[in-house]
């Protein structure tokens, strides 16, 4: 299925190549508006929420979103590594990537830098396009691994076991995706750290929600104290279970819905759909923020390069 899907965007890549200046200006133009109206829209749900009390958890979400997204990044970036060499231009790509995955439709972003890595590099649409499937498998992969490791409800001889077997998949899927040619133990390693690093970005965006839940747990009240670890596993969990329906618009708000539901056994019910739209709303300011300062600085070297090679 998932070689059936990555024919099917290299040929959707390949059909835009030709065109992809203007279709690509045209489609970042579109992210950029329709962030725009999210972070309008967003403000408008949360009018009365109390930005003070919030300001700490919101700044350090922003954070957050800025360290996850380096090392997302990184392990792209070492996806590629095999097929050519890292540079700016890779930045310029993951950073309108961050933005365009705000897109209704679901998998924008994966044409998006299949159709840029196609055009600007020499990386084939088919690696491009293969490797959006390996960091999306991996990540879902990871994020399972940890929900079902933090579930307390299961016997640890259960958990355990179920999320090794889980991970073990998502490093296998890492170590087959590099090139054969490499020794088998350097293979497994690398295949390990992405993972690792993974699992380090699922457990920042737990870091979040136990922030913003402690910050309602004070106006509001709590039902139950949440700790770091049930922290995590909701946001692995409701995050990594949205990315599984990839094709589905992220206006749907499945992610939000499911910390809602999930919240529920800690925080009164207002409290939690409303620390499920603040998290949306910062981090959708964070793909705005870090994606446009990631594109103007990488596209900004990249000029500078130019003229020094011209000059």
């Amino acid at each position: 299925m998932l070689l059936k899907l990555s024919e099917t965007w290299t040929r959707l890549a390949a059909y835009t190549k030709s065109r992809w200046q203007k279709f690509g200006y045209l489609l970042s133009l579109a992210s950029f508006a329709y962030l725009v109206l999210l972070l309008v829209y967003g403000g408008l749900q949360l009018w009365n929420i109390n930005w003070v009390r919030y300001s700490f958890p919101i700044l350090g979400a922003l954070i957050i979103h800025l360290i996850s997204s380096v090392l997302q990044f990184f392990i792209w970036a070492r996806l590629l590594s095999d097929h050519h060499q890292i540079g700016w231009q890779d930045l310029a790509i993951y950073s309108r990537v961050l933005m365009l995955r705000r897109l209704p439709g679901g998998v924008w972003h994966w044409i998006g830098r299949t159709a840029m890595y196609s055009e600007s590099t020499k990386v084939s649409a088919k690696v491009s396009g293969l490797a959006n499937f390996v960091e999306w498998a991996m990540l879902i992969l990871t994020a399972a691994g940890i929900s079902v490791a933090t579930m307390g409800s299961l016997p640890l001889f259960v958990r355990l076991p179920a999320a090794t077997l889980v991970i073990g998949v998502a490093i296998w899927i890492g170590f087959s995706w590099q090139l054969r040619t490499s020794a088998w133990l350097k293979r497994l390693m690398e295949s390990t750290i992405w993972v690792f690093l993974y699992g380090i970005a699922w457990w920042l965006g737990g870091l979040v929600v136990y922030w913003c839940a402690q910050t309602t747990q004070i106006l509001l009240g709590s039902i139950n104290p949440l700790d770091l670890t049930n922290a995590t596993r909701i946001w692995a969990s409701a995050a990594g279970g949205s990315m599984i329906l990839v094709f589905v618009p992220s206006g749907l708000g499945i992610r939000e819905i499911s910390i809602t539901w999930l919240l529920q056994n800690y925080l009164p019910s207002a409290g939690a759909l409303a620390i499920a739209l603040l998290i949306r709303f910062v981090f959708t300011l964070g793909d705005f923020l870090w994606g446009s300062l990631g594109w103007y600085s990488s596209n900004w070297v990249l000029r500078r390069k130019t003229k020094l090679m011209e000059n």
